[in-house]
C-alpha cells in the first residue's frame, strides 16, 4: 500500500469511528479465529507437551514485551493528545490577554493593530478550524501562509506606534509579548497535528500480535480458547485504533471540540471593539 493509500484509509478510520470498531471486531475475529480452527482441522497430530510448554514461555515473553511496547506508545500518544488541548486553552488565553491590553491602549495609531488584530482572530477561525487534520495540513498552505503574513502585518502596525509616554511603551512591550506568546502556541497546535506513530512501532506491533497468535495455535483447538483469542486480537486492534485516533487530536471519537474555539474567538474579538 502506497503513502497516500494508507493516508486515505487513516482518514477514512478516522472519519467513520463507529464503522472503523465495527470493521475491526470482525476482522480482528476472524483473523485469529480462522487460521486457528484449520489449522487445528487439517493438523495430522497435535503438539507435544514439551513443545507447548517450550511455546508458553515464549509466548509469556514476546507477550510482556508486546504489551511495554503498545503501554508506552498508548502513554505517549494520551500525552500528545492531552498537550493539544492545554496548548489550545493556552492560546485562547493569551489572545484575551492580548486583545485586553490592545484595546487598554489609547493611542491613535492603535487602529491599525486592532485591524490586524481582527483579521488574524479571523484567519484563525476560517482556515485553522476545518483544516485540523493530516490531510488538510499536508495538502494546503493556506493555513501557514494566511496567518503567518497577517502576524508579520501586526508586527509592522505595532513597530509603527510612536508612544505618547511611558505606560504606554509598557502596554506595547507587553502586546508584543502576548502575541510572540500566542503565535507560537498556534504553530504547536498546528504541528500536533503532524504528529504521529513511526512505522517502526506498527511494525513491531503487528509482528508481535503473529508471534503471539502462533504461540496460541500451538494448544488444542476448542470454542472457549478460540474465543478468548478474539477477545485477546480485539483489544489488541481497538487499543491500536485509538493511539491512531489520539495521535490525531482534531479528529475521531475523542476529537478536540474545536467549536469552543470559535467561540472563543468571537468572544476576544468583542474584547478588542
Amino acid at each position: 500500500m502506497s503513502e497516500q493509500e494508507s493516508g486515505q484509509a487513516l482518514d477514512w478510520m478516522l472519519y467513520h469511528p463507529w464503522a472503523s470498531i465495527a470493521l475491526i471486531i470482525l476482522v480482528m475475529s476472524a483473523i485469529s479465529v480462522l487460521p486457528y480452527y484449520f489449522i487445528h482441522r487439517f493438523r495430522q497430530r497435535p503438539p507435544s507437551d514439551a513443545t507447548r510448554e517450550m511455546a508458553v514461555n515464549i509466548g509469556f515473553r514476546i507477550g510482556t514485551l508486546h504489551a511495554l511496547i503498545l503501554a508506552l506508545i498508548f502513554s505517549g500518544a494520551q500525552e500528545q493528545y492531552e498537550q493539544a488541548r492545554e496548548t489550545i486553552a493556552a492560546e485562547v488565553i493569551i489572545l484575551s490577554e492580548a486583545a485586553h491590553e490592545i484595546a487598554r491602549l489609547r493611542n491613535q495609531d492603535i487602529d491599525p493593530v486592532r485591524a490586524k488584530f481582527f483579521e488574524y482572530i479571523d484567519v484563525l477561525e476560517q482556515d485553522d478550524t476545518p483544516a485540523m487534520d493530516v490531510h488538510n495540513i499536508g495538502n494546503s498552505d493556506l493555513i501557514f501562509r494566511e496567518a503567518s503574513q497577517v502576524s508579520s502585518e501586526i508586527y509592522q502596525a505595532l513597530l509603527a506606534i510612536e508612544p505618547e509616554e511611558e505606560q504606554q511603551s509598557i502596554t506595547l512591550d507587553r502586546i508584543v509579548s502576548k502575541l510572540d506568546q500566542a503565535f507560537s502556541l498556534r504553530l504547536e497546535r498546528v504541528a500536533a497535528t503532524a504528529r504521529g506513530v513511526s512505522n517502526l512501532f506498527w511494525t513491531l506491533s503487528v509482528v508481535g500480535y503473529v508471534f503471539l497468535l502462533l504461540v496460541f495455535f500451538v494448544t488444542p483447538f476448542s470454542w472457549i480458547r478460540s474465543g478468548l483469542v478474539a477477545l485477546y486480537s480485539i483489544y489488541t486492534g481497538l487499543t491500536l485504533f485509538f493511539i491512531i485516533e489520539m495521535s490525531n487530536p482534531y479528529l475521531g471519537l475523542s476529537s478536540i471540540d474545536l467549536s469552543n474555539l470559535s467561540a472563543a474567538f468571537d468572544t476576544i474579538e468583542t474584547q478588542v471593539e
